[in-house]
């Protein structure tokens, strides 16, 4: 048994408005096309019924997606509002890196009171 065949919604108009002209029978343009007339005749009535709601599709993967941009967009705004609301992270790792230079010096010279030594490193 042969697949369904898909159209696009640009094949379709163009069918529909090859069949719509003067002295064209729908059995002609489908002979043309490879498409049944009876194809034809179901694309006119859809097109007659709503121009611009004519061959959309289902639309589930299109509202998927938007929904899911949304989303991401809407998670990206509050990230942006969350760091530009003021320095909160800066001052936290400002903070957190001289709790860490503190510690670091008092573990690499747990017996002078200065920290590290100050100078080029030269022994005397």
């Amino acid at each position: 048994m042969p697949k369904r065949r898909k159209y696009s919604a640009e094949c379709k108009r163009e069918a529909v408005a090859l069949a719509n002209q003067p002295g064209v029978t729908k059995s002609q343009i489908g002979r043309e096309l490879g498409i049944s007339p009876n194809m034809i005749t179901r694309w006119q009535r859809e097109m007659g019924v709503s121009r611009s709601k004519a061959f959309l599709g289902q639309g589930v993967a299109r509202d998927e997606e938007l929904a899911t941009l949304k989303r991401e967009l809407n998670r990206i705004k509050k990230e942006r509002d969350f760091f530009a609301s003021g320095n909160v992270l800066r001052e936290r790792l400002e903070h957190h890196s001289v709790d860490v230079t503190d510690r670091l010096s008092k573990t690499q010279y747990p017996f002078s009171e200065s920290g590290p030594p100050v100078g080029n490193g030269a022994r005397a």
